[in-house]
């Protein structure tokens, strides 16, 4: 099968934020004094993850943050095991995100969602098919972000907190305003090649 690695990635956008992940579920690594993960993709991601972050000499010592954007199945499966490996990393998701992590039939549902995500990547050739998912039946989560918070990772990087809900009751973004990013996740849409962009709210 063809291995996450494969291709481009990571993707260097400037010397404090780089496009991780696969083509088919992004991540995202800011660097500052402590290093935050923005989005957690699918968990059968997690093996190839490492990787990219050994490539860039980025130990998981060096990562503080696990962010949630918003709390659908494909952007977070990561973080469970990560943080049970790496208790330090604090996973951190808006205030609305709190109910549905806490609640063990939606947690289900989010590990039988990544599981058939794997299967339907393996079948086209992509990953090895194996997920990789924490024992428990509760998301982690260390704390809440709200509307015009601001996350300060050291070294003059500041990520602000904005409300975007619309594609998710409890969709945020982060702009790192110094670098004229914005992290969106799917608030605007589902992008499809070659170069259009789906509404989806």
């Amino acid at each position: 099968p063809q291995d996450f690695m494969a291709g481009a990635l990571p993707i260097k956008i400037s010397d404090r934020v780089y496009i991780l992940g696969s083509y088919e579920f992004n991540i995202y690594l800011v660097k500052g004094g402590k290093c935050a993960l923005i989005e957690g993709g699918v968990s059968t991601q997690l093996p190839f993850l490492l990787k990219q972050l050994e490539y860039l000499k980025i130990s998981p010592q060096d990562i503080d943050y696990l962010m949630v954007l918003h709390s659908h199945a494909d952007h977070i499966m990561t973080f469970p095991p990560l943080q049970e490996t790496f208790p330090w990393m604090q996973v951190a998701a808006s205030a609305k995100s709190k109910r549905s992590f806490n609640d063990e039939r939606l947690v289900s549902k989010f590990k039988e969602s990544d599981l058939w995500i794997a299967q339907s990547l393996f079948k086209a050739g992509l990953g090895d098919g194996i997920v990789h998912q924490s024992s428990s039946l509760r998301f982690p989560m260390n704390f809440c972000f709200e509307e015009r918070d601001q996350i300060d990772l050291g070294k003059g990087v500041k990520l602000k907190v904005l409300e975007t809900p619309g594609h998710s009751p409890d969709g945020i973004s982060l702009y790192f305003e110094d670098e004229e990013v914005l992290f969106v996740s799917d608030t605007v849409g589902l992008y499809y090649t070659p170069d259009y962009i789906k509404p989806n709210y």
